[in-house]
């Protein structure tokens, strides 16, 4: 039975206090905006280190507002109480502007931008209704139709959408396109073809708004043919955008398994394990350095290096990659491992996998303990 939180008339004397963490609950809407996959090893190894983490913000019903990746790190950690401090909002809407405040400050991928525009959306059209609602408390002798004729309905609307757009960082138009985007991935994702729904999302992210907003065009089989051949790396997305019609046949004549050197570091090919090691002061900003002392896996080095992470594929240059060196027959079972681990990442799983997974794919070495678990997931997941 969860301990009762103090009432609002004790707030303001008590507004810090200890909770059990596996008593709160994440805010519903923050795995919708910023996904489920999040590196928090950094973090659980400062907290660890530390002893002290920055309290959480939750509402009386124990949703966490701010602070969800502190809250998986002590959940990591095996901590039994962490210090929040209890707000209360009169709406719905108060509540996730307070979310997406408090994530203001966060580095962003394209995908999460738009998430978070549309939840402004929903927040902006409430304060849209809230000074209706209040014009018409100032013009109550006015008849209703004349009321209605003069809100200033379309100018509002437009007026919401520039303040989104703004408030995310993207032009007008280019989030407008973006937001179709993002619409077809869930799209893709409802309808089971995650392939193709995560396919577009590495365009969407990696590559450009437009590049993705221009497959969005395509005819639906056209698409899942580009996004397909795009995935495995046989050509670039240009290219594939160029042909007509679309011709999977060529897509794979173009393709190459193997590379005799790359940058001329080292010869690389499909199904390698490598390190990711993107440095940061070069590539400040850029979405894939949350992958910095993950493994991947190879999947393509034809024209340019695609390395999958399980979650997504990832494009990158010989100089971010540290290789594994299998020759240790430690080692052995490693790419067997890792093609596992990568698999499974795609079920649904829950945040404590996650984290499991994410340890996981930071090692080289697994104990008989892990592998245990590793076997108990997939069985668990094994119809996903």
């Amino acid at each position: 039975m969860h301990s009762a939180l103090p009432n609002a008339a004790n707030l303001a004397s008590e507004s810090t206090f200890g909770v059990d963490p596996h008593t709160l609950q994440p805010h519903p809407r923050n795995a919708f905006i910023y996904g489920e996959e999040e590196d928090i090893s950094e973090l659980v190894a400062l907290i660890e280190s530390s002893g002290w983490v920055k309290p959480l913000v939750i509402t009386p019903n124990r949703t966490i507002i701010s602070g969800h990746r502190r809250w998986k790190a002590v959940l990591t950690l095996g901590w039994h109480s962490v210090g929040v401090e209890v707000r209360e909002f009169q709406t719905e809407a108060e509540e996730l502007e307070a979310l997406l405040l408090e994530n203001a400050s966060r580095e962003k991928t394209v995908e999460q931008k738009v998430r978070e525009g549309k939840a402004w959306e929903v927040v902006e059209r409430e304060k849209a209704k809230k000074r209706q609602v209040e014009l018409a408390g100032n013009h109550r002798r006015r008849k209703t139709s004349d009321l209605v004729a003069n809100l200033p309905q379309g100018r509002e609307t437009g007026k919401t959408r520039e303040r989104v757009s703004a408030r995310v960082g993207m032009k007008a138009r280019t989030y407008s396109k973006a937001s179709q985007v993002v619409d077809l991935i869930d799209s893709e994702f409802s309808q089971g073809n995650s392939e193709v729904a995560l396919a577009l999302r590495q365009v969407l992210n990696l590559q450009s708004v437009d590049a993705a907003y221009q497959l969005l065009k395509q005819p639906s089989q056209k698409r899942q043919q580009i996004l397909s051949a795009h995935t495995g790396g046989k050509l670039k997305l240009t290219k594939l955008m160029s042909q007509k019609p679309f011709d999977s046949d060529l897509a794979v004549e173009n393709s190459d398994t193997t590379s005799p050197e790359v940058d001329g570091i080292k010869s690389l090919a499909v199904g390698d394990v490598v390190f990711i090691n993107i440095t940061w002061q070069e590539k400040a900003g850029i979405p894939e350095r949350k992958w910095n002392g993950f493994w991947g896996v190879v999947q393509s080095n034809n024209m340019g290096i695609k390395v999958n992470m399980g979650v997504e594929v990832i494009n990158v240059k010989s100089s971010d990659l540290k290789s594994v060196d299998l020759a240790d027959e430690q080692l052995s079972q490693l790419p067997e491992v890792a093609e596992r681990i990568l698999r499974l990442r795609m079920a649904q799983l829950d945040e404590l996998e996650v984290t499991m997974l994410n340890f996981m794919q930071q090692q080289v070495l697994f104990t008989s303990r892990q592998l245990d678990y590793l076997e108990y997931m997939e069985s668990l997941h094994s119809k996903d």
